[in-house]
């Protein structure tokens, strides 16, 4: 189980653009073909690429992230939306394999 946590928390994708692909912006992008809320974005300034506000810019991965917490070095990736819950799972199998009994 541990590796499958890890696995699942160091492989899966957690780049904005490749989570919401049919929200993404760019600024080519005509406003009205665009039926969102122009409001819920703002430009990174690090990739120049239009972002969620509840996204934020990892300088490791160089791209933005979803509700990001951190880059984690011992999955070698950012932990975000898509892999918090693998990333946690992971923790919690750590934790319980050293524990001595």
């Amino acid at each position: 189980m541990i590796m499958y946590c890890f696995f699942k928390a160091s492989c899966t994708d957690s780049e904005q653009t490749k989570i919401d692909k049919h929200f993404y912006l760019s600024e080519e992008t005509p406003k009205d073909l665009v039926n969102i809320n122009i409001k819920d974005y703002n430009k990174c300034e690090y990739c120049q690429t239009m972002k969620f506000l509840t996204a934020s810019h990892c300088k490791h991965c160089n791209y933005c992230v979803l509700r990001r917490d951190h880059h984690c070095i011992w999955i070698g990736n950012c932990v975000g939306l898509q892999n918090n819950q693998y990333f946690v799972n992971f923790c919690f199998w750590v934790i319980v394999i050293n524990i001595d009994y």
